[in-house]
C-alpha cells in the first residue's frame, strides 16, 4: 500500500487544491482563474499536471455553445493527502481502551485484532513458506520486512515501524505486531529489538508452536 503523497505542491497548485476542497461538484478553468487571480493558460497547465498525477478527475460541464468545458474536482487520493489526524485520534481510543480495560486487557485486545488482520494460516504451508509470507505481507503493510537465521530458528527485521509516533507513548501497540506476526506464520514470537525502545530496527525471532 502507498503512503498518500503530500499536498504540498508548487504554492499555485497547492492554492488550486484547496479552492477545490471545498467545491463540490467542482469548478470550471474560468472560476478557479477568478478564484487565483492567474491567466486561463496557467489554470490549465496546472490542471494537466494535476490530473496526469492522479489529483484531479474532470467531467464534462454542460453549456449551450462555444469551447467545449469541464468541471474539475478532487480525486479520493487528493483528498487523502490533506492534513490528517490518524495518530491523535489513535491515541484517544487506546487511553479510553486502557482505562476500561487495563494495560493487560488492552495487550490481549490488541493481538486479538492482529490475529484477526493476519487472517487463516495457509493451508498447508510450511513454517518456513509461512514466516516468507509473513514477510511478505509486512512490506506490503510498510514494515520494509526481511528474514533472516535458519529455517527451525528465523527472525524477521522490521526497518519500519508503521506506528511509530502511537508506539512512543502508547506502547502497547507492539501487540498487534506480535498477535499478527503469531497467526500469520504460526510461530511463538519473541521481541527482540524496537525502535521505539531505541533500536535500530523491530526484530523479532520466531518459533514454531
Amino acid at each position: 500500500m502507498k503512503p498518500p503523497m503530500t499536498v504540498r505542491r508548487g504554492d499555485t497548485q497547492h492554492r488550486l487544491l484547496l479552492a477545490l476542497r471545498g467545491a463540490g461538484k467542482g469548478l470550471g478553468v474560468e472560476a478557479l482563474s477568478g478564484a487565483l487571480g492567474i491567466t486561463l493558460t496557467a489554470v490549465r497547465q496546472h490542471l494537466v499536471a494535476l490530473e496526469r498525477d492522479g489529483l484531479l478527475t474532470k467531467t464534462p460541464e454542460p453549456q449551450a455553445r462555444g469551447r467545449p468545458a469541464h468541471l474539475y474536482a478532487l480525486t479520493s487520493r487528493a483528498k487523502e493527502s490533506f492534513p490528517r489526524q490518524y495518530p491523535w485520534f489513535s491515541a484517544l481510543l487506546l487511553g479510553s481502551l486502557r482505562d476500561a480495560l487495563g494495560v493487560a486487557g488492552l495487550k490481549a485486545r490488541l493481538a486479538a485484532l492482529g490475529r484477526e488482520a493476519a487472517g487463516p494460516l495457509e493451508a498447508g504451508a510450511s513454517f518456513e513458506q509461512s514466516v516468507r509470507g509473513l514477510a511478505r505481507k509486512m512490506t506490503e503493510l510498510g514494515y520494509e520486512a526481511t528474514v533472516s537465521g535458519s529455517a527451525r530458528a528465523p527472525e524477521i527485521t522490521a526497518r519500519n515501524c508503521v506506528f511509530h509516533q502511537l508506539a512512543e507513548s502508547n506502547p502497547e501497540v507492539c501487540s498487534f505486531d506480535l498477535g499478527l506476526m503469531s497467526q500469520a506464520a504460526g510461530a511463538k514470537v519473541s521481541h527482540e529489538e524496537c525502535i521505539v525502545r531505541g533500536g535500530s530496527t523491530c526484530r523479532f525471532a520466531l518459533k514454531p508452536k
